[in-house]
């Protein structure tokens, strides 16, 4: 069983390796694990865009760390990997947690694949911090400001539920009150802030029914009044802002970077009200998530700003609308400035490098995307004796060089920049495909499209490398922890780029239930060697 397993580990590693050779360019992300018998794993994975404009994301290695885990182990391993899978010249990110540990391990594979790599900006976009993971940090430090009272809420929905009649008493209640109880009351794992969230929104929801609860059962003293209420209510809202963003960052079947810019403005603008507020306790909760937010945020985001202007609905305009609201006009100006130079300078690499002739990377001022389709359709079609047609029209190019009346030439950066943000309709908008859009306007806008899909390609956050798991939140569970490392490598790799390929078929729920059936099955039968 074990050697079947390593044979369709082979087989889909190859698979695997020929697609990433027909692509251009990839991003990394990378995180840390531990098993429960305190075994480090490296998860490296790569993002790519297909041919088809398909985002796509597989495990490449899973691999045991030896301790310490510093930031120079941590660059060996993925180095390691990097040549294993000869994507040394493909790779253009890294997406890393928030640590000094894998700041070191960045910075020295930076300055390992600028020797055989041309890095975007000379590496200025490189390096990417997990989103997910500065927001996290970001509630920590708030709730830490208000643990008592969440450890209030927390053992009284601990005690509700850790007896059925309780919970029977408590449903009772609600339905005296008439309140569905459909939804259930959430206890929250400490660890998981964005659980602490949601048992806040439902006991918030139940408050009425925790008061008659209680005022039945007295086993547990609860003095919670309206007031108390009302500043829970007003943590969930705030709370709610920074879920909807971390929900946001962690998809994985659309482009994420794109998003960040307004997702950063809406936390600023809840940030900087509850900061203000007549209530002490709101202010006192904000404050260090405000100074935190200031320390990792208050830069410009020159990954982020570059992808919104890739992203047709946004375009130049939104930096300024966005740099506005972010700082002062002195710092706005200076930063969209500071933009728009790295958007020139990285798109001259495209130019340059696939460059195939003048007319290629210049286009009228009044193309039209039908027009410029139409010129690529009919490219090196005709029939006509091309010495007789080559001779004329590079007279006639001549002709049109001259002229005073030939409208301005524009590269494609230009003519992109010029032409109105993309409106769809209102009711569409959050279902708008910014990757199909480039996939329509890839012939009119050759090497901007291509642009395009290098930086699209980037995650803001390591959370792809999570969904290797069960949906059930293990990490490593108890029958991989018992493996060797090369086994577990073989399988968490194997199974993902299994589950990758058939996800479109098989509903997620069904999916992740033969997954955890299937291979909890194999694995019984595969020991340590």
């Amino acid at each position: 069983m074990k050697n079947e397993c390593m044979k369709l580990y082979e087989i889909e590693r190859d698979r695997l390796l020929k697609v990433l050779r027909r692509v251009d360019k990839v991003a990394l992300t990378s995180d840390c694990w531990t098993s429960n018998q305190s075994i480090g794993y490296l998860c490296i994975t790569v993002h790519y865009i297909d041919s088809d404009w398909m985002l796509r994301h597989s495990i490449i290695n899973f691999l045991d760390l030896d301790p310490p885990h510093s930031g120079q182990v941590i660059y060996d391993a993925i180095r390691e990997s990097i040549l294993q899978w000869g994507i040394q010249k493909k790779v253009m990110s890294i997406t890393l947690d928030n640590a000094s540990v894998n700041d070191v391990a960045a910075r020295h594979l930076q300055q390992s694949l600028a020797n055989s790599n041309h890095l975007y900006l000379r590496g200025k976009v490189f390096h990417v911090r997990c989103c997910a993971h500065i927001l996290n940090i970001l509630v920590q430090d708030g709730l830490r400001e208000i643990s008592s009272l969440v450890n209030i809420v927390r053992e009284a929905v601990g005690y509700i539920r850790k007896s059925p009649l309780r919970l029977k008493s408590f449903a009772e209640s609600a339905k005296l009150l008439g309140i569905s109880t459909t939804r259930g009351l959430s206890s929250d794992v400490k660890t998981r802030w964005n659980s602490t969230y949601y048992m806040l929104d439902s006991a918030f929801h139940f408050r009425y029914v925790i008061h008659d609860f209680f005022r039945k059962d007295k086993g547990l003293v609860w003095d919670f009044g309206e007031e108390t209420w009302q500043q829970f209510y007003k943590i969930k809202n705030i709370l709610e802002v920074f879920e909807s963003a971390t929900k946001l960052f962690s998809g994985s079947s659309y482009p994420t970077c794109n998003l960040f810019l307004p997702a950063l403005i809406a936390i600023k603008e809840v940030l900087d009200k509850s900061s203000t507020s007549d209530d002490e306790f709101i202010r006192g909760f904000v404050k260090p998530m405000k100074t935190k937010f200031d320390k990792y945020w208050s830069d410009c985001h020159l990954l982020m700003s570059l992808a919104i202007i890739l992203d047709p609905r946004r375009k130049m305009l939104f930096i300024t609308y966005a740099f506005n609201k972010l700082y002062n006009n002195y710092e706005a100006t200076q930063k969209v400035n500071l933009v728009k130079e790295s958007l020139f300078e990285l798109f001259s690499t495209y130019w340059d490098s696939s460059s195939t002739g003048h007319n290629n990377s210049i286009i009228s001022s009044e193309s039209s995307s039908s027009a410029q389709v139409g010129v690529m359709r009919h490219s090196g079609a005709t029939t006509q004796p091309q010495l007789i047609t080559n001779s004329v029209l590079l007279g006639f190019d001549d002709f049109l060089s001259s002229s005073s009346s030939t409208q301005p030439l524009k590269n494609e950066l230009e003519l992109y920049l010029e032409e109105s943000p993309v409106q769809p309709p209102l009711e569409s908008r959050d279902r708008f495909d910014v990757l199909e859009w480039w996939k329509i306007c890839s012939m009119k806008y050759m090497k901007l499209s291509k642009m395009a899909k290098d930086i699209l390609t980037i995650p803001i956050t390591t959370v792809a490398s999570e969904s290797a798991f069960s949906a059930g939140g293990r990490i490593l569970d108890d029958y991989r922890s018992s493996l060797n490392p090369k086994t577990v490598n073989a399988l968490v790799c194997s199974s993902h780029w299994i589950r990758s390929q058939h996800k479109h078929c098989v509903n997620v729920s069904i999916q992740n239930y033969l997954f955890t059936n299937i291979i909890s099955t194999v694995l019984n039968y595969i020991y340590i060697i």
